[in-house]
């Protein structure tokens, strides 16, 4: 039979035990907390590095419409619109929530809209770009850097 005596030898082992439980809990849980969050920085960095890509591609490709455009007067080449619409669709698939609004803004404003109004739009998709790659206080009417040459 157990009896008290015994019940008290058992106390200090008993509790060696469990505290000794504890610290493998408590260490097991830091470990894998750890290798959590290193593997969360991973993967922001690989999805800040082909965001950066994308939102270059579209960026260099828009431009070059853009330039076409507004240089010769004459519609955008075949191949440079294949080019942009894939930029596009790139940019839909890895951009932010707030860029791809503001793409789709610039493409809903009309074939042909007022440069000026063009101008502003391209502005937000650059400034919400710029926006999810690095922490920025800058809003629209600082963005007074893109001109039509």
């Amino acid at each position: 039979m157990i009896t008290a005596e015994i019940i008290m030898a058992l106390d200090p082992i008993v509790e060696s035990a469990i505290i000794g439980l504890i610290g493998v809990f408590v260490g097991i849980g830091g470990y894998a907390f750890q290798n959590w969050q290193v593997k969360k920085a991973e993967r922001e960095r690989a999805e800040y590095v082909i965001k950066r890509k994308k939102y270059e591609e579209w960026t260099k490709t828009f431009v070059d419409g853009w330039y076409h455009r507004t240089r010769t007067n004459t519609p955008i080449p075949d191949d440079l619109v294949l080019k942009i619409n894939e930029a596009n669709n790139m940019l839909m698939l890895y951009g932010s929530d707030d860029v791809v609004k503001a793409v789709i803004n610039v493409w809903s404003s009309g074939p042909e809209p007022e440069a000026g109004k063009l101008l502003t739009l391209i502005q937000k998709v650059l400034l919400d770009m710029r926006k999810d790659l690095v922490k920025t206080g800058l809003n629209v009417a600082d963005l007074q850097f893109l001109r039509v040459v």
